[in-house]
């Protein structure tokens, strides 16, 4: 976890074996990771969020083994949320520039794929 900035909230909890998590955030944001499951190397979960601007709030959650989860935000007011369970194998990006974006994804169930990229 990494951040720079003033007033900035991070959490990163885990629950399992061989899970990765990587927060950074510039500026003044809000980002909560969350995984459980992962039982080796090769059905470790996998989240990634990078937040830069002021007052964006990002949300992984991962239940479950093998997931993938990307959330990029750079601008202010963003909100972004992936939660996969349910299921193994699942693959969820969200990318939003700009202002006052939202942005969801929810899986449940197995090797889903899904993207949103928004900008303004």
């Amino acid at each position: 976890m990494t951040q720079t900035g003033n007033y900035n909230e991070g959490s990163i909890t885990q629950d399992g074996h061989f899970n990765d998590a990587t927060l950074t955030q510039t500026g003044t944001n809000a980002g909560t990771i969350v995984q459980s499951g992962g039982v080796s190397l090769v059905t470790k979960n996998t989240a990634t969020m990078t937040q830069t601007g002021d007052t964006n709030t990002g949300t992984i959650s991962q239940t479950g083994n093998s997931h993938t989860a990307t959330l990029s935000q750079l601008g202010d007011f963003n909100i972004g949320t992936i939660l996969q369970s349910g299921g193994n194998s699942n693959t969820g990006s969200i990318f939003q520039t700009g202002n006052g974006n939202v942005g969801s994804i929810m899986q449940n169930g197995g090797l889903n794929m899904a993207s949103i990229v928004q900008g303004n």
